[in-house]
């Protein structure tokens, strides 16, 4: 709901900040501290995060992961910080992290628990985290050796169309990791967008004209179907708003940062 001018400038005083001497807090104007509360240095969700993570930064394990429903379902499900179930049409707030995954599992049939034989943060080098690389050709996985368990991702003939099961899509599977803030969260919540979203969430993300710190976005699902006619869920990333350079700064350096140096604890999807 739209505030009065004067309503809105008493609430935007002040949002949280990492700063460079140690992690002092700053006030920079711009933000509805009433919207994102963990961004006001004196509430109770800046001194939850503070007391919750440590000062050891975050643990992206520990944050709430939303999986794209199956099926084509148009609902968001999933279970928040509480342990409560949400269902929601639309998942909506900053989007402060925009993780990359690439995967190559040694069967077509992925198995939960069995890691992949190969996998990315970039989508460009891939690292050996396997020894059993299952039905896979080990000739050609060689060819594309890079260095010592480094291997060149776009090389790898499992990245190109028709390499997937029956003839359809890749089996290289690619993803991307939304880290959503939701008002009045301390904490966002990962959506993961797979296969089926990425025609969808890739020219999204590049056509965005600020950085994505500073963008305020609605996620919506849809129903589609795929090569094998197969209905599945395919998310529907729309722009809700955007912050100043200055509020998208103090979101980078509170959350993106952060997210960015412990990407790699993320556990991988098998689906």
């Amino acid at each position: 709901m739209a505030k009065s001018s004067s309503a809105a400038n008493s609430e935007t005083t002040a949002v949280a900040t990492v700063s460079s001497s140690g992690g002092a807090l700053a006030r920079v104007p711009d933000v509805d501290v009433s919207v994102f509360p963990a961004l006001s240095p004196d509430s109770d969700l800046a001194e939850a995060i503070a007391a919750n993570t440590g000062g050891g930064g975050f643990d992206l394990r520990a944050l709430v992961r939303v999986k794209t429903p199956a099926g084509g379902g148009k609902t968001w499900v999933y279970q928040d910080a509480g342990n409560n179930e949400v269902e929601e049409k639309a998942i909506e707030g900053v989007l402060v992290y925009v993780g990359k995954r690439g995967t190559l599992w040694g069967s077509e049939d992925m198995s939960k628990g069995r890691p992949p034989v190969l996998v990315s943060y970039d989508l460009k080098t891939a690292e050996q985290v396997n020894e059993d690389i299952g039905d896979l050709d080990r000739d050609a996985l060689e060819s594309c050796r890079v260095g010592d368990r480094l291997y060149d991702w776009n090389r790898l003939p499992w990245t190109k169309d028709g390499s997937g099961k029956g003839g359809h899509g890749r089996r290289c599977k690619e993803s991307r990791l939304l880290g959503i803030l939701q008002a009045g969260q301390a904490f966002p919540v990962l959506v993961s967008a797979g296969p089926g979203s990425l025609k969808t969430v890739c020219p999204f993300l590049t056509r965005l004209e600020v950085p994505h710190w500073r963008v305020r976005v609605s996620l919506t699902l849809e129903r589609a179907v795929s090569q094998g006619g197969i209905d599945y869920s395919q998310i529907v990333p729309r722009v809700t708003g955007k912050l100043s350079r200055e509020a998208g700064l103090a979101f980078k350096r509170l959350y993106t940062e952060p997210l960015m140096a412990v990407e790699r604890q993320m556990e991988l999807d098998s689906e």
